[in-house]
């Protein structure tokens, strides 16, 4: 009977923090991608195929990036593939995840607080602060920034389940140590932040359970594998899974001794941001001191902090719970507080599972000073200004542009919010002002490559190619080796719509030099020999591209259709369309693995184009992959709601 009344009081929880935050995130739903999202979800080809899933475990987080990063993340891109699978380009689907996400992360915080105090009222206010505090935006309201959730859900359900191993003392209790550690595992995949886990699982051990580590081996056993996985972690990290980018992290520029002596800005920037969390907003700058005797004090701030810190942690006169939360804090604080050359100083996902402690300071304290009825009224109070303000604040994000009109209202020097401004003006077809944006962006930050490239992709699109021709020879120097294919294959078509062939030629030739997986290459020589009247030259790239990139080795025939085929067309202006109709007369051929290929690369370059994927749904049907037809019939139908043919399909099949 008592484990039935506490299933059902945690169920009862659960509920509730699921409520508030709907109610709080509710106003997100309609929110568009934006920011990193279009580079991660939007233009990220790694999410539209499940079968995509192993490659994410080798690539970097922004592999669909012409910058790169040294992010790696393969859970967090995975749930993006899962997303897809369900919603495609909706981001509705996207934002349900996170607001999920979000409340599997505060129910968690309930358990762990529970765990640790005892206290049921304590650990709900704490849990209900956490799930609809407005500094929480940026971790559930922005879908890229997901990964702080992630990592949190797995590293809390580790804790737990650790602490749940202790407790047991037949041999199961390492069954639970090995679900344990695979959590840690998962989390690591999730954000490299995760790596300072081990040192959390240490410190449960000393405050909290200090009379097992006298026990023989038990410090063998029962924690030396996280730091294990650690260590196993940073090898692959610091070799093969090392990622070359084309800009290091922004602090990069700051000696050691001026990051350490912004911490304590840094620190009383967040606890300003925790107590009063209002006009918070992404991509901060941080005004750090100019004088000599600003810096000196600075450093002197910089000292006191982590004395008393030390103190507090390692002070026997201090009980285990007070340590252990101070230690929660600092600990994930420190690898992003801007010590670290990291990309910013301060930014609001920054403290997303540090806020922890703070959440549980502001619960006690009300606990402790005020009477129940007192203490529900005040809990409930905070509760729901916080959600009224989580709910306004994600308006800031419903118009990408009023979002980076906002940001450099606040901080000017935002080449990040410069760059993205400048997309949205793009994207409206105001050219002028997105030039303008993109230049303050490489004012801001001369060595921003994403900025640059876009400056140079706007000025071939207004047929500025002298222009263009200018910030491709800055980004030479620049670029990493992996992404200098795709720079190349940019410049070829800079001088192939210029009508300087020979010149596009040798850069299309030595893109493929450098990357020879970059297929729309084959497609961009084509159009080239094709424009000179080479057929036979074109007709080789065409074959080129099935049979080198993805082993379909093609016979006389086949080759007949390419050849018939690009008699007819004369001319290939849109690669999509080529690609589309090539799969056509493929298809018409009964060839249906390529009419597939070629249906697929049209999707590849257009994951918007309705016909292609009910064409790709076709040539599924014709090899009986049912599963993988309604599939592409059901995108296509999403895409295209009128599209009549896909809807007579999927009522045919479904009977």
């Amino acid at each position: 009977m008592i484990i039935r009344e506490k299933k059902f009081l945690l169920f009862t929880v659960f509920i509730l923090i699921a409520a508030v935050c709907f109610a709080a995130y509710a106003s997100s739903f309609q929110n568009p991608f934006l920011w990193d999202d279009e580079g991660l979800i939007v233009k990220n080809q790694f999410i539209r195929q499940l079968s995509s899933w192993q490659k994410i475990f080798t690539s970097d987080l922004y592999t669909a990036s012409l910058a790169g990063s040294n992010f790696y993340r393969p859970v967090q891109t995975l749930s993006f593939i899962l997303d897809y699978h369900f919603w495609q380009l909706n981001p509705f689907g996207y934002h349900l995840t996170n607001v999920l996400l979000q409340i599997v992360v505060a129910f968690l915080v309930f358990l762990l607080v529970l765990t640790i105090l005892g206290n049921f009222s304590i650990s709900l206010a704490a849990s209900l602060l956490f799930a609809v505090s407005p500094i929480h935006c940026e971790a559930v309201t922005y879908i890229s920034g997901r990964a702080d959730m992630l990592m949190a859900v797995f590293l809390l359900s580790s804790l737990l389940v650790f602490v749940r191993s202790l407790e047991i003392k037949s041999g199961v209790k390492y069954v639970w140590l090995v679900i344990s550690l695979f959590l840690f595992v998962l989390g690591l995949l999730s954000k490299e932040l995760a790596g300072v886990f081990p040192f959390v699982i240490t410190a449960w051990v000393v405050y909290f359970n200090r009379e097992e580590l006298k026990k023989p081996f038990f410090f063998i056993r029962n924690i030396f594998p996280f730091f294990v996985l650690l260590l196993v972690y940073l090898a692959l990290r610091l070799t093969v899974l090392r990622f070359a980018t084309m800009y290091e992290p922004q602090l990069a520029k700051f000696p050691l001794f001026v990051r350490l002596e912004a911490f304590p800005l840094v620190l009383w920037t967040y606890l300003n941001m925790m107590i009063f969390p209002v006009g918070l907003h992404m991509s901060r700058t941080l005004i750090l001191a100019q004088s000599a005797f600003g810096k000196v004090l600075m450093f002197a701030g910089f000292c006191v902090i982590w004395l008393s810190v030390f103190y507090i942690v390692l002070s026997k006169k201090n009980k285990g719970t007070v340590a252990f939360f101070v230690f929660l804090f600092f600990i994930f604080l420190l690898p992003q507080s801007g010590i670290l050359p990291i990309n910013a100083f301060v930014s609001d996902h920054f403290i997303y599972l540090s806020s922890v402690s703070f959440f549980v300071l502001v619960a006690y304290l009300l606990k402790h000073y005020f009477k129940k009825p007192v203490f529900i009224i005040l809990v409930s109070f905070l509760v729901l200004f916080y959600a009224l303000l989580t709910f306004g604040r994600n308006f800031e994000w419903r118009s990408q542009q009023v979002f980076f009109e906002r940001i450099i209202k606040f901080s000017p020097a935002s080449y990040l919010a410069h760059n993205n401004l400048g997309l949205e003006y793009e994207k409206k077809k105001e050219y002028l002002k997105a030039t303008d944006e993109f230049k303050k962006a490489i004012e801001c930050k001369p060595k921003m490559i994403i900025a640059r490239s876009n400056l140079a992709s706007l000025y071939y699109k207004m047929k500025k190619f002298s222009e263009a021709e200018v910030e491709y020879k800055v980004l030479e120097k620049m670029v990493p080796a992996d992404k200098a294919g795709e720079l190349q294959n940019n410049i070829g078509a800079l001088y192939d719509a210029q009508g300087l062939f020979d010149r596009a030629v040798s850069r299309y030739k030595l893109a493929l030099l450098l990357n020879p997986s970059l297929n729309l290459v084959h497609f961009n020589l084509a159009r080239v020999y094709l424009k000179e009247g080479q057929q036979n030259l074109a007709e080789e790239e065409i074959v080129s591209s099935f049979s080198k990139v993805n082993g379909l080795a093609l016979n006389t025939a086949k080759v007949n259709i390419v050849r018939d085929y690009l008699g007819q067309a004369k001319d290939l202006s849109c690669a999509v369309t080529f690609y589309n109709d090539l799969g056509i007369k493929f298809a018409q051929a009964k060839e249906f693995v390529l009419a597939e290929y070629c249906f697929s690369q049209a999707i590849k370059i257009a994951p918007d184009y309705a016909d292609a994927h009910f064409n790709l749904g076709l040539a599924y049907l014709q090899q009986s992959h049912l599963k993988e037809a309604l599939s592409e019939f059901d995108k296509a139908l999403r895409l295209n709601p009128a599209h009549n043919k896909a809807k007579e399909i999927i009522k045919s099949l479904s009977r």
